[in-house]
């Protein structure tokens, strides 16, 4: 048998490497998990608000991993599949771990230098994906992708940006976003590495 033929010529659009599709799935089974749990995982993980204790960065980092509801999970999991479906591919999954667990730690750490209110939810650690891919897609590095990525990076920055100044509910955690994407900007500086692909 003759392996099937890529008669696009590129790459797909959507294309979700190894550690992309891991955090995915650990992601999603936590939100079903705490669905069958009645929430109970949630409590157990959401940061609480800034604390100086040993545990408030454990706290920070876990609450990335649940969601208030179906909806607020399923808008994180779509980001982080549009931002490491690009990203991966050309800095790898190591960074793409790196940005996610910077993001999740900054995020909500920044955000209670606003609001002392508890967070929860992956998008500071998107952020800080969106924030890496938008400087890599300015410095042309993301090929073909460059577009896309500076799309979905610039409506994440400028609805954060906007939440963060005149609110909307305070449902929102708009200064974690925001946490989450300059930490990522900042340590995109420090990839030297990004692997050229083909495109057609």
């Amino acid at each position: 048998m003759r392996p099937p033929v890529n008669r696009g010529g590129g790459e797909p659009a959507l294309n979700l490497p190894s550690t992309t599709r891991v955090l995915l799935l650990v992601i999603a089974s936590i939100g079903v998990l705490d669905w069958l749990a009645g929430g109970l995982i949630a409590r157990l993980m959401v940061f609480p608000g800034f604390a100086p204790t040993p545990w408030v960065l454990g706290w920070a980092f876990t609450s990335a991993f649940v969601h208030a509801s179906f909806a607020h999970l399923a808008l994180n999991l779509f980001a982080l599949a549009i931002f490491g479906s690009v990203l991966e591919p050309r800095i790898g999954g190591r960074w793409v771990v790196g940005l996610f667990v910077a993001g999740a730690i900054v995020g909500p750490l920044t955000h209670s230098a606003f609001d002392p209110a508890p967070v929860l939810g992956a998008s500071a650690a998107n952020g800080a994906l969106a924030g890496a891919g938008l400087l890599l897609a300015q410095r042309h590095q993301l090929g073909r992708h460059g577009p896309l990525m500076t799309i979905f990076a610039g409506i994440f920055l400028l609805t954060s940006l906007v939440g963060f100044v005149a609110p909307f509910g305070g449902q929102i955690a708009d200064a974690a976003h925001l946490g989450g994407f300059v930490v990522g900007v900042l340590l995109a500086t420090r990839i030297r590495h990004v692997r050229r692909l083909p495109f057609a």
